[in-house]
């Protein structure tokens, strides 16, 4: 399905903007819980963190702002890391 480029912008402004919402969030109250997931729960902190973690391993992959990347996954923690690197 080709979506409007308006639509697909807004799609890519929303997850840019979740990235900076969670820096700021968790600059402020990084012991927060930030994502919960079944018994598990993050703090902002944490999931900064695993973020980061996340752009690392993509970025040594060979990965660079701009590539595309599909991931398949079940819908858990993992799956929002990931989107919050954005």
């Amino acid at each position: 399905m080709n979506l409007p480029y308006s639509r697909w912008l807004a799609g890519c402004v929303a997850l840019m903007l979740l990235a900076t919402l969670i820096d700021g969030v968790a600059a402020r109250r990084p012991d927060h819980p930030a994502l919960v997931d079944g018994d598990r729960t993050l703090t902002y902190a944490e999931l900064q963190a695993a973020r980061d973690r996340v752009a690392g391993a993509l970025a040594t992959a060979g990965l660079a702002p701009g590539d595309r990347l599909a991931v398949l996954s079940p819908n858990c923690a993992e799956l929002e890391i990931g989107r919050a690197h954005v």
